[in-house]
């Protein structure tokens, strides 16, 4: 459940407010563990299991922070903004996590 909650706010980490629809990213965390997220324009997240995350995204910080039920606020910087499909971004979070994002699809 834990690894769950923290890739919730990588994956908001990645979005820019450029983007309109949804976008899937996969996010490769450097302990071996891959989960794919969906991310809406309306500042929700789908994770792998279906849940659903509140997400804000900081574009002058890159900085993506999300309300995670029974942990509270998890938040994730990222080195740099995704625009589009096949951008990649290094990312650590609040726990210690890190890994790479990378955009896998855009919907409009």
């Amino acid at each position: 459940m834990k690894k769950i909650l923290i890739a919730a706010a990588m994956v908001a980490g990645l979005s820019a407010p450029a983007f309109a629809g949804s976008m899937t990213v996969s996010f490769a965390g450097d302990d071996g563990v891959t989960q794919v997220w969906v991310l809406g324009d309306d500042g929700k997240a789908t994770a792998p299991d279906g849940s659903i995350v509140d997400y804000s995204y900081d574009e002058a910080a890159l900085k993506l922070c999300a309300e995670v039920p029974d942990t509270g606020q998890v938040c994730a910087t990222f080195e740099s903004a995704g625009e589009k499909v096949g951008d990649s971004s290094k990312y650590t979070t609040n726990a210690g996590t890190s890994g790479t994002a990378t955009i896998t699809a855009m919907e409009e």
